[in-house]
């Protein structure tokens, strides 16, 4: 007796895995850049007095 999962062919399905995928890891992409400066300057978003504390 074999099953078929068609729940991976399902648009809705496609479309839950896409954006589980990419609100997991665009967060972790952002805060790891704001060590590493790779897609951003991030010191001309900080305030004048920020930055030089840091």
């Amino acid at each position: 007796m074999t099953t078929t999962d068609t729940s991976a062919h399902d648009p809705s399905h496609q479309a839950y895995q896409i954006l589980h995928i990419g609100l997991t890891i665009a967060p972790i992409l952002a805060g790891l850049d704001k060590f590493f400066n790779l897609l951003t300057n991030w010191e001309k978003y900080l305030a004048p007095f920020d930055h030089e504390e840091l």
